[in-house]
């Protein structure tokens, strides 16, 4: 039987910002968030958890995304100020920014499949907040207004993965 591991990225690229003359006064960078669990703020009530592969259900759970356009991400605590990173996003109200959830799905150590979420108009929804019990997750609830579904497949033939929108 093969063994099959899926891995996940999810980063955000917040808009440089400005001051009124013009000048920088915030890079844009990207942010690798780390996700324990994610979710969609309505339809099927479930969370997928990433360390359990299941295609389907994450397939299914980016459908809603795409119907519901949300997502809410799980986060465990890191040592990098994420929270802070997110939070500053909120100070001055709903700041837009692309983000990029994608599931590599490997086989015998070989990308076989991928799943690619992705926006480029996408703002936190909320205050990113402290959730769950004896270990605490931060939970980010996303809003977008244009979705991006991408499916991609190795192709023996061409030794490389293909992508086709879904």
């Amino acid at each position: 039987m093969a063994d099959v591991k899926y891995k996940y990225q999810l980063f955000i690229i917040p808009s440089e910002q400005k001051d009124s003359s013009g000048k920088i006064i915030r890079p844009s960078e990207r942010i690798n968030i780390p996700v324990d669990f994610f979710e969609v703020d309505g339809g099927a009530d479930r969370k997928i958890d990433v360390t359990s592969g299941d295609e389907i259900s994450i397939g299914l759970e980016f459908e809603q995304a795409r119907i519901y356009k949300n997502l809410i991400f799980y986060i465990p605590p890191t040592k990098d100020f994420l929270a802070v990173k997110l939070i500053d996003l909120r100070k001055s109200g709903p700041e837009q920014f692309s983000i990029t959830f994608a599931i590599g799905i490997y086989t015998d150590g070989a990308l076989s499949r991928s799943l690619v979420f992705s926006s480029e108009s996408a703002w936190l929804f909320g205050h990113p907040q402290l959730s769950g019990g004896k270990s605490p997750l931060l939970k980010m609830a996303v809003r977008f207004s244009n979705l991006q579904l991408v499916y991609g497949h190795f192709d023996p033939k061409l030794k490389r993965v293909d992508y086709k929108k879904i």
